[in-house]
């Protein structure tokens, strides 16, 4: 929610500066916009994994293993991609940089 918020802002400012004649860059638009898609896709991908039933604990472990846990690190890259992106009141999770760090 907040990375779409955060697009949606950019997409806000961008009309803005169409509408005035001034120069748009929609750099960072893009930027977040390919982000949450690949999220959004990765997630979907999550999901359908999730499914999977294996009363075989053995084959359980490895098909999480190897199948799930890949696919969770992606979802990883891209959520502190769009952290280090989203300004900060718009994130609502604490960052690793304010867990650290405590401020």
């Amino acid at each position: 929610p907040a990375g779409v918020r955060y697009l949606d802002l950019l997409a806000q400012t961008s009309d803005r500066l169409t509408v005035l004649g001034k120069e748009n860059d929609t750099v960072m638009l893009d930027r977040v916009a390919n982000l949450l898609s690949k999220l959004r896709v990765e997630s979907d991908k999550l999901e359908a994994l999730l499914q999977f039933s294996e009363p075989n604990q053995q084959k359980r472990a490895e098909y999480f293993c190897n199948k799930v846990l890949p696919v969770m690190a992606e979802i990883r890259t891209y959520a502190d991609k769009l952290e280090d992106l989203v300004p900060e009141d718009l994130w609502p999770l604490p960052s690793y940089q304010e867990m650290l760090f405590i401020k």
